[in-house]
């Protein structure tokens, strides 16, 4: 299977587990992803997006892209109002980035900061705001936790006041404990 497909799979320890302990020639594409020569952390957080996306009744996130080099956004969650995928023509699109970031052990709390950088924060604002997730992951055990931030024009705007020339600025996210709908 390609890397990309792989992937899909790397959310179950047990299986990370098995990759490393085979043979690296097998697998090296999935050991170099995980030894960081591919962005591991940001594939491996938006596979943790998508995962929770198919889990809802109403969103969908085969529109979030992985290995992505846009300006400040990584894609789109897809809202369905009537349940997916049912496509009634009220369908809105969710500008959403996504970070990863590696603890020794998951944060055993409930909000994170996490630094972003100013241009970012400019052109959410530009653009009506966005949804920015950390996944947090676990060293060891690749275990996760997901945190999120709803970023309005007016939570941007109150954000970045008197701090417009910072390079970054840090931002609290709330954990996401399960996906109702």
């Amino acid at each position: 299977l390609a890397i990309k497909e792989q992937v899909k799979f790397i959310h179950k320890p047990e299986f990370i587990q098995n990759i490393i302990n085979q043979d690296e020639t097998v697998n090296s594409g999935l050991i170099d992803l995980w030894r960081g020569k591919m962005g591991s952390q940001e594939l491996f957080s938006v596979t943790e997006l998508q995962r929770m996306c198919e889990m809802s009744e109403y969103l969908d996130g085969k529109d979030i892209h992985m290995n992505d080099k846009t300006v400040s956004w990584d894609g789109n969650i897809i809202y369905f109002k009537n349940k997916k995928p049912t496509v009634t023509g009220n369908e809105f699109l969710i500008p959403v980035q996504v970070k990863g970031k590696e603890y020794e052990i998951l944060p055993n709390k409930d909000k994170i900061s996490y630094p972003v950088e100013t241009v970012d924060l400019k052109n959410y604002l530009k653009n009506e705001g966005i949804i920015f997730f950390v996944v947090a992951i676990e060293k060891c055990s690749y275990r996760t936790k997901m945190f999120a931030k709803i970023l309005l024009p007016t939570d941007l705007v109150r954000i970045m006041n008197g701090k417009e020339e910072q390079g970054s600025i840090s931002i609290h996210l709330s954990c996401i404990k399960t996906v109702k709908e």
